[in-house]
Parts: structure tokens; sequence; C-alpha cells
């Protein structure tokens, strides 16, 4: 069987650091729970969330392990190699160009139109003009630095 690589999933970016997550036996479809990395080569600039300096968070729950790397990061327990640094700008970034990248839309109702290849008349796309519904799940990042947030994280801006 041949082994394709995949690049891993990136968990998040925090103050233009980016973490992802890593994966046993580089399974893309077996995540560990515990261990992240600062790189996205296999095996490199590894890290384990339980071994920081306790705070406040739910190291059981993705956001808690996902703040806690992000509490590490601020007060320097956890330091990314420096060749995977961001430039100084993204580190003092003051999140002022703010975009919404991502949204779950439930209770979606709008008439969709599928999109037929002219040869084979089989659907190859589909395209709408605007869904009315329930908008949640909401994802925001800083065009500046790259940073992800959520919701309840702008909260603290």
């Amino acid at each position: 069987m041949p082994f394709v690589w995949h690049d891993p999933e990136l968990a998040m970016t925090h103050r233009g650091i980016r973490v992802y997550h890593t994966y046993k036996d580089s399974d893309m479809g077996h995540p560990y729970d515990y261990w992240y990395s600062f790189s996205m080569a296999d095996d490199e600039g590894t890290f384990d969330v339980r071994t920081l300096p306790p705070c406040d968070f739910d190291v059981t729950q993705s956001s808690g392990r996902l703040s806690i790397i992000q509490f590490a990061l601020d007060n320097g327990d956890l330091k990314a190699p420096a060749d995977l640094l961001p430039p100084r700008s993204a580190v003092n970034c003051t999140h002022k160009n703010l975009c919404v990248g991502s949204y779950q839309v439930g209770n979606a109702n709008n008439k969709v139109t599928l999109v037929r290849d002219v040869t084979t008349n089989k659907v190859i796309d589909f395209e709408f003009n605007r869904i009315d519904g329930d908008v949640g799940s909401v994802a925001f990042y800083c065009e500046d630095c790259g940073d992800w947030f959520e919701w309840e994280q702008l909260l603290d801006f």
C-alpha cells in the first residue's frame, strides 16, 4: 500500500505561532488528544499539553487544551523553535483586521441550482445566491497575523 503524506491539521495559531495536531504513526485517522507540534514535519517540535504548568482550563476538552497552550505561550512556559517563530509584527498584533473565516448555517432554506457537465450531464457543482438560516460556529481570523479565534475569545478584546 503506498504511503501518501498529508499535512497535519492546524490546531490553532496564536500570536502568529502555528500549532498542529499530531497523529499516531502519522495516520490522519488517529489524532493524538494531548500531543501537538509546532512543525508540520513528523515528530519535530512536539510537546504534550499535560506537561505544561497547570491553569484553570480543562485538559480533557479540546478548547481547554488550546487555551492551556495559549496561556503557556503567553507566559513563556512553552517556546516555539526559533526557526518556526513568526515575524516580530505578528507577535505584537492587535488583531484590528478581523474577518469571518468560517461559519455553519442551520435550518438553511434556499433554492440550490445544480451545475451539470455539458458532455456527461453529471452534477459537478452547485450554486446559490444566499442562505437564510441560523448562523452558528463562527470562526474569525486576523488578516495581519493569521491568528484564528472563536466568538468567546473575541469578548476579551
